[in-house]
């Protein structure tokens, strides 16, 4: 028993020695500010979410939330292009849903509503970007690369007039 006791210290002694025990350490208390970095990214677009949606995100609180959603991922070291992918989606929505909300000024008569296909691949952006961002960074671009790629093809497959105009503007001058 003393031999094995011994070896195990013997270990965790060369283990200090070589300041592994201080980057093990490090790494684990990185954990809990990861996961605080990745609530804030996940507080954040739940923000933009609602704010996307007339009446709800005038012009003002909606770019607030975007600029705390982007603030929230730069210190989640999100992928900017996935931040920015998002963006410009739910820019081109909060447009086209202000459109729609200055011509039946009442969520009953269709106020506020957008085109749902076009809603639905809004919506999957922020699921792509809640997604990577509890991902780890090593392999974010391998699981998630194809599934940006299909959203992108499936963003810009869009045909009708009103919502590509919207989103290409969105695209260059966005937030």
């Amino acid at each position: 028993m003393t031999l094995g006791l011994n070896a195990s210290l013997s270990i965790v002694g060369a283990l200090g020695t070589l300041g592994i025990g201080s980057i093990l350490g490090q790494w684990l208390a990185g954990g809990k500010d990861r996961r605080e970095a990745q609530a804030r990214v996940l507080e954040a677009l739940g923000k933009m979410e609602h704010s996307r949606w007339a009446p709800h995100g005038e012009k003002p609180a909606f770019v607030e939330a975007a600029r705390a959603l982007e603030t929230a991922a730069l210190l989640g070291r999100i992928p900017r292009g996935y931040v920015r992918f998002y963006l410009s989606l739910a820019d081109a929505a909060h447009s086209l849903s202000y459109s729609s909300w200055n011509d039946y000024p009442d969520e009953d008569e269709g106020g506020g509503g957008i085109n749902s296909k076009f809603a639905d691949l809004v919506r999957e952006a922020a699921r792509l970007l809640a997604d990577v961002s509890w991902s780890g960074r090593i392999f974010r671009h391998l699981r998630f690369a194809r599934r940006f790629n299909r959203l992108d093809a499936a963003v810009s497959a869009i045909t009708e007039p009103e919502i590509r105009q919207v989103i290409d503007r969105s695209r260059q001058y966005a937030l």
